[in-house]
């Protein structure tokens, strides 16, 4: 199975796509799976399962300036989106704090060779 893209989903709504080769490592670990049936929020009474992982780590190259400055400029990544040729993998962030462009969690790094370090620890 090969991922085509990757969403990051940002607190206001913004979404950065990542594709395979912006992808130097991806790691989800200690995942709980959730489900979620909301007419009001989807229009259906569809069962829709989401993930939460307790760490993330993701290595990023290859972004753009705009990318790059977007991810530095806020820790707030509420939704991770994952997507190969048959599925669609929704990931929740937890989050800590009370500001909405400041989740506790998550730190970024920018790394040597121009890549970016997002790590979040809940």
């Amino acid at each position: 199975m090969k991922i085509k893209k990757i969403e990051l989903v940002f607190e206001n709504c913004e979404i950065i796509t990542l594709m395979p080769d912006n992808i130097a490592v991806l790691e989800l670990y200690n995942i709980k799976k959730e489900i979620n049936i909301n007419y009001n929020l989807y229009g259906n009474n569809d069962i829709h399962p989401y993930y939460v992982p307790s760490e993330v780590l993701l290595i990023l190259t290859g972004l753009n300036n705009q990318q790059m400055d977007r991810i530095l400029s806020s820790r707030d990544i509420t939704q991770i989106h994952t997507y190969t040729r048959h599925s669609h993998y929704c990931y929740l962030i937890e989050w800590a704090s009370d500001n909405d462009s400041f989740n506790a969690y998550q730190t970024n790094a920018k790394l040597t060779g121009g890549k970016l370090s997002i790590s979040i620890l809940s």
